[in-house]
């Protein structure tokens, strides 16, 4: 992907911050203009009161000119302060419209892209990036919009100003900010180099945190004596970081030293200059005083805009360039074709490999499955059986060959229309921290929530919600960290089950969704499934094969090759792969 410039990526975010808030957003770029201009204009208007003045002393009296200037200089001091209150107001209310506006977008971005995606590293590691870097997008436009806005115009106002009285003033109160605005060019890419070696040291310094903090591990990282262990990888972890942004943060912290003298030295000749030109009379006492008055404030004002601003900016540009990466990172464009799902499925000579990975982990897969028709595959473990699944439904295309459903290749169909009328059910659910009635519900929001239904998909999974678990019924939060309750396991794997259920489907997936119950309730639960699963096309996933009996067609995976397909008894009768795995696992069904 090609590099983005700075203007390229403040162009981006600008037109992102300002659809979240139109007339806000144009009201505060106006209060940013009035507030650099009526900071410029108040030199001016020192110089014609102290003008005003040195006429008053020859003459010896108080003039009402003076006094006109005098209220001038008043209005604009009061109005640069109420305009600068103004402008920081809207700023921070601002701030909260568009953060939520690039939450957005990152959420966008990521429901668009295929999952395959998410099992790359590479790619864990570009989201990482993103989400820094969007911690620091509103401050890296804020500051952007600062320096074109209010310190452009005011350093213009100021060179233009110094130039008509002294063009040398000018000239060197420029020259002594070119060496930090290259600097500030150079920082640039070395930050943008530190991200991206930081990134996945990051990303690991998060994952060790969340195991030594984090809910869902406590248990057995306290169970298991491990916390020494996990403290001293994460400790490991901060040391790397602190490493990687030592080195960056001594080149940059040089660069600054050198570019600061500089800076100094152009202070100085300033002074000096304007000391001449007042002695030889080439300026008036009041241009003088009023540029003298003002000087330090030119100084701390481009010192702010460069040194401080552009310096944070350059430091975070390589951060908010990842999250602008992210946001537009190419999507596949797929037709939205309407499947008929009465068709069937067609595997044809499928092969598939995980990004990164030299292992094929399917290899020349071919089969169909009939509508309506269930299908069990098993295999051990690692054989390939939830790729397949995941293939299957469209989560996943295959690196050669293809899946026709409804005649259709799901590679090339719209990934809202291949997931119409699919549903599933992974061995790896989600619990998610809401109530017992949107955990099912969220299956299928496109419908308005009828209880009804939910309890009969809840009571389909063998859910008993009159259990004494369930405080509130269909409302009782599953959380306690939300003050609701914990599920067992099994109850929580009977609400995923429920999930599943509760999706208007043709073709449900199953992907060993059982693992946490024994083998007789499986087989108790499978045998439900299959009676609620008729005249649709269900896929059983397992490597139990307690409930394969209740499968219209059972393939047996090895290795990522299908080495067998048939009923339960011609699979028992060929008295291989199948008819071991089953003999040897027949004693958990007795």
């Amino acid at each position: 992907m090609k590099r983005k410039s700075f203007i390229y990526i403040a162009l981006k975010l600008f037109k992102i911050s300002f659809s979240a808030a139109p007339i806000h957003y144009s009201i505060y770029i106006i209060f940013v203009i009035l507030n650099g201009l009526s900071s410029a204009f108040l030199t001016l208007a020192l110089q014609m009161f102290f003008d005003e003045i040195e006429l008053g002393i020859k003459g010896k009296s108080i003039t009402a000119d003076i006094i006109t200037m005098l209220i001038l200089v008043g209005m604009v001091i009061v109005g640069s302060h109420i305009i600068n209150g103004i402008d920081n107001f809207l700023s921070e209310a601002l701030g909260e419209k568009v953060k939520r506006k690039y939450t957005e977008k990152i959420i966008e971005k990521s429901a668009q892209l295929d999952p395959i995606l998410f099992e790359s590293h590479e790619f864990l590691d570009t989201m990482n990036k993103a989400h820094s870097g969007m911690l620091n997008a509103y401050y890296f436009l804020g500051v952007s919009m600062v320096i074109f806005i209010y310190y452009l115009p005011y350093i213009i106002f100021m060179s233009i100003y110094l130039f008509n009285l002294n063009p040398m003033l000018a000239l060197i109160l420029l020259l002594a900010f070119i060496p930090t605005m290259l600097s500030q060019i150079i920082r640039t890419g070395i930050f943008s180099k530190m991200e991206d070696k930081v990134a996945p040291i990051r990303r690991t310094y998060w994952h060790y945190t969340d195991a030594i903090c984090g809910i869902s591990y406590f248990k057995e990282t306290r169970l298991l004596g491990i916390y020494g262990f996990l403290k001293g990888k994460l400790v490991g972890t901060i040391l790397r970081l602190q490493d990687a942004t030592w080195d960056t943060q001594k080149k940059s912290r040089q660069l600054e030293a050198i570019t600061k003298t500089l800076t100094l030295l152009g202070y100085g000749g300033v002074l000096i200059l304007l000391v001449y030109a007042v002695l030889k009379q080439d300026i008036s006492i009041g241009a003088f005083a009023a540029v003298f008055a003002s000087i330090g404030t030119m100084f701390d004002t481009m010192n702010e805009a460069i040194c401080i601003h552009i310096n944070n900016a350059s430091h975070s540009l390589g951060s908010v360039r990842n999250f602008v990466d992210f946001i537009e990172y190419p999507v596949i464009e797929r037709p939205e074709y309407q499947i008929s799902r009465n068709a069937g499925i067609v595997v044809e000579n499928i092969t598939f490999q995980y990004p990164g990975s030299s292992y094929k982990a399917l290899d020349s897969v071919n089969f169909k499955i009939s509508p309506g028709e269930t299908i069990a595959i098993v295999g051990e473990n690692g054989s390939g059986k939830t790729t397949l699944g995941r293939i299957l439904v469209g989560l996943f295309d295959p690196t050669e060959g293809q899946v026709l459903l409804g005649g259709k290749n799901i590679a090339d169909v719209n990934r809202d229309a291949a997931f119409e009328g699919v549903s599933a059910v992974f061995q790896k659910y989600q619990k998610y921290q809401m109530t017992l009635r949107d955990n099912v519900h969220i299956s299928n929001t496109t419908f308005d929530t009828d209880e009804n239904n939910i309890k009969d998909a809840l009571s389909k999974s063998g859910l008993n919600i009159t259990d004494q678990s369930f405080t509130d019924g269909l409302h009782t939060m599953l959380s306690r960290e939300f003050d609701g309750v914990e599920l067992s396991g099994g109850q929580w794997q009977r609400v995923a089950i429920a999930r599943g259920y509760y999706r208007s489907h043709e073709i449900i997936l199953l992907d060993e969704p059982t693992a946490a119950v024994d083998p007789i309730e499986e087989s108790n639960i499978y045998r439900q499934f299959a009676e609620l699963s008729k005249n649709k096309t269900a896929i059983l996933i397992t490597h139990r094969l307690g409930s394969t009996k209740l499968a219209d067609r059972i393939l047996v995976l090895s290795q990522g090759k299908l080495v067998e397909s048939g009923t339960h008894e011609e699979l028992m009768n060929q008295n291989k792969v199948y008819a071991q795995m089953y003999i040897a696992q027949s004693q958990w069904y007795e």
